[in-house]
């Protein structure tokens, strides 16, 4: 079991396009934030044994924006050797303070993407200090999200030399379709992803040559060529596998304590946590192999690179599955050979 995705707020402070919490954030059906004994019944429930689960992730919705987060951090740290929060970076400088009293047991994951960060001096500013402050003193990684329409010249243009220089760990997120919305790119946009993600990493290794990349879920073989491959490699990009399933996953628990395993899944499973959270784990990972296999795509298994051993790549994202209905129409007809 990875460590627990803890979903404390459902109240966020940007509006993000490709945010993969849309629809769980637009469930009035669930509590504004985590109250803390929420939050201290769930990490009573995982045993003080398991070697397998030493952390926690906090996330929202905006973490920061709960009103009693340096509490929760103090409470966790109390079981768990290291947090880590997932933030846009947009809070005060009391907060900021705060949470340098908890490092470096305290780690943190920026998501500069933001429409505040991008096009926003004064937010950009905001967010800019605290990365700079944080980093100093703990681990600090930014997190970058892709799709077939970035223009990777331009993005590192939005983005300050200060952080560039400063910050070596990349975590680079694909802009995948939401559940229950319409794709909005295809199959034959694959290739596009594929090479403004190459792109994107030889420009920041030139600011920086000692930055490192981690993936993120839903990368598939097919938007890369060989060459781009061994390149990306070259270049210190962690690629641990492809698809849904080429990277491990942690399990999300919302304010009221329901779970699901992945955001497109919530939509259709849910359980309270009760008595163990590992047991509902091990139940989500059981059933997302049945939602595999209903929602996969014939196309995919045309595909030389096809399967779920290692190195393989059993397709993109689940939703693009529950969201499509017309296959023929999604990848170009000829699908003989990867790229080259």
């Amino acid at each position: 079991m990875k460590p627990l995705n803890l979903l404390i707020t459902n109240y966020c402070n940007q509006t993000c396009s490709f945010c993969f919490a849309k629809k769980e954030m637009s469930n009035k059906t669930i509590t504004g934030n985590m109250s803390h004994s929420n939050f201290k019944k769930l990490i009573s429930l995982m045993p003080r044994d398991s070697q397998s689960v030493k952390s926690l992730k906090i996330l929202g919705g905006e973490p920061t924006l709960h009103p009693q987060i340096s509490n929760l951090i103090t409470t966790g740290l109390r079981k768990f050797q290291q947090i880590q929060i997932f933030t846009n970076g947009i809070f005060s400088n009391k907060l900021c303070q705060s949470f340098q009293s908890f490092v470096p047991r305290l780690s943190f994951t920026f998501n500069i993407m933001t429409p505040g960060f991008l096009y926003n001096m004064k937010t950009k500013k905001i967010v800019t200090e605290n990365i700079i402050k944080l980093s100093k003193k703990t681990e600090v990684a930014l997190s970058l999200t892709i799709d077939p329409n970035t223009v990777s010249e331009y993005l590192m243009h939005l983005i300050p030399k200060v952080i560039l220089n400063n910050i070596n760990h990349y975590r680079i997120g694909l802009s995948n379709p939401i559940a229950d919305q319409k794709n909005y790119y295809f199959f034959s946009d694959f290739p596009k992803i594929g090479n403004n993600l190459s792109l994107l990493v030889d420009l920041i290794i030139k600011v920086n040559h000692k930055s490192k990349f981690l993936l993120n879920c839903g990368f598939t073989r097919c938007m890369f060529s060989r060459k781009q491959l061994d390149k990306l490699k070259k270049n210190g990009v962690e690629l641990n596998g492809w698809g849904c399933f080429g990277k491990s996953s942690s399990m999300d628990v919302n304010p009221d304590l329901r779970a699901f395993h992945c955001f497109p899944l919530s939509t259709i499973k849910r359980e309270k946590v009760v008595s163990s959270p590992i047991k509902n784990n091990s139940n989500f990972l059981n059933d997302r192999y049945i939602f595999w296999r209903k929602y996969e795509s014939q196309i995919c298994h045309k595909c030389p690179s096809y399967g779920h051993t290692p190195y393989k790549c059993p397709g993109p994202c689940i939703a693009f599955r529950m969201n499509n209905r017309n296959d023929s129409n999604w990848y170009p007809k000829k699908l003989n050979t990867l790229p080259k």
